[in-house]
């Protein structure tokens, strides 16, 4: 069996491929697919949510969810999460028993004016990520920093727990 393309009449409601409202609306969509997949496979515990179209999730009531990097290294483990906008005093975190809590609030607005369009808009709302860290982890060695919009959060790991290799006999 053969299958043939068929022509599509062109209608008003989509932009025609090549102009540039096309590709904006392309790239926004291939940009927020990439992200939900992104998402799915690297935080399949997180609840459903939208995207904001600012740079983070939006959870099940609206709020705020910051994109979170945990990486479980040999002497540490290394969290960083996606900050913009986020003024560094509305910032807490907490490490309590083996949870790290990062919490806080942001508070944004935009305004963009266009020959064709004027647009403002406000976004604040409160945020809280919780990461449960390794029993390796030394809550009492945890270090902080917040840079170019960006929280990495540091927790050392107790000396002496490592790995075991454990070797094969045949």
């Amino acid at each position: 069996m053969k299958l043939l393309s068929k022509k599509r009449e062109k209608t008003g409601s989509v932009p025609a491929r090549g102009s540039s409202m096309f590709n904006e609306v392309f790239n926004d969509f291939q940009f927020g697919m990439d992200r939900l997949f992104d998402r799915f496979f690297h935080d399949p515990g997180a609840t459903p949510g939208s995207w904001n179209g600012w740079g983070g999730w939006t959870g099940p009531g609206g709020g705020i969810n910051p994109s979170l990097d945990v990486i479980d290294g040999e002497k540490e483990v290394t969290v960083k999460a996606e900050l913009p906008g986020v003024d560094p005093k509305d910032l807490d975190i907490t490490v309590s028993g083996n949870l790290l809590i990062i919490s806080g609030q942001k508070q944004d607005s935009r305004e963009e004016k266009h020959s064709a369009y004027y647009r403002s808009e406000r976004m604040f709302g409160a945020f809280e990520r919780r990461v449960e860290l390794p029993s390796t982890a030394n809550s009492e060695k945890v270090h902080a920093d917040f840079k170019d919009g960006v929280l990495t959060v540091r927790v050392e790991k107790h000396e002496g727990v490592k790995p075991k290799k454990i070797p094969l006999h045949p």
